[in-house]
């Protein structure tokens, strides 16, 4: 999320929040007890969210981009080094409205 600065919001009804995610063709399998999942509202559906603080972009699977209808844009990257070292391809980026109980963010 890049916050905008205070000269740049506008008024409080034009500002809707941004975050891009990176499109990988499969899901990241991170589970267990110590992995801090959320639950998100993306267009009527319910997704859960890890909350990675130090991860560079957000990303998402191909199978619920499509299950969203979304449509990715093509992005400048063709993989991401995970913090593994391990490598992921990216097959675009997508714009998605995110529902976090009461906040709303675009990303």
């Amino acid at each position: 999320f890049d916050p905008l600065l205070p000269h740049e919001l506008g008024s409080a009804t034009d500002f809707e929040p941004s975050i891009r995610a990176m499109l990988s063709p499969k899901a990241l399998a991170m589970t267990g007890a110590g992995v801090p999942l959320i639950q998100v509202g993306v267009a009527g559906r319910d997704l859960k969210a890890l909350v990675d603080t130090g991860a560079s972009d957000d990303f998402i699977s191909e199978a619920e981009v499509n299950a969203l209808g979304s449509t990715p844009k093509s992005s400048e990257w063709s993989h991401v080094t995970l913090a593994d070292g391990g490598k992921q391809s990216i097959l675009g980026r997508v714009t998605l409205r995110l529902c976090l109980g009461p906040l709303r963010i675009t990303t």
